[in-house]
């Protein structure tokens, strides 16, 4: 995405195309890249795009296992601040 902010920036006279999809009406962007105009498609479609798409299994691997982490962090330090209030 941030290649497609600087392009553009750079080249204002150039123009992303935008269609409306025929069944929803919704509009999108093409924009020349086959996964981007893919995700925009699903988006206009009602779908959740897969981002994950591009990632190996190893990344996505590592990103689930990051997420995870994530999720027990917060679901502990949101644990311990409500049993706080009640030991006052």
């Amino acid at each position: 995405m941030e290649f497609f902010e600087d392009h553009f920036e750079s080249h204002p006279d150039q123009q992303i195309q935008r269609e409306v999809h025929e069944a929803s009406g919704q509009p999108y962007f093409v924009t020349g890249d086959a996964l981007l105009d893919k995700w925009e498609r699903e988006v206009a479609e009602g779908k959740e795009p897969d981002y994950d798409e591009p990632l190996t299994p190893a990344q996505r691997d590592q990103e689930a296992r990051r997420l995870a982490a994530l999720r027990s962090r917060e679901a502990s330090e949101s644990i311990d601040g409500f049993e706080e209030r009640f030991d006052r």
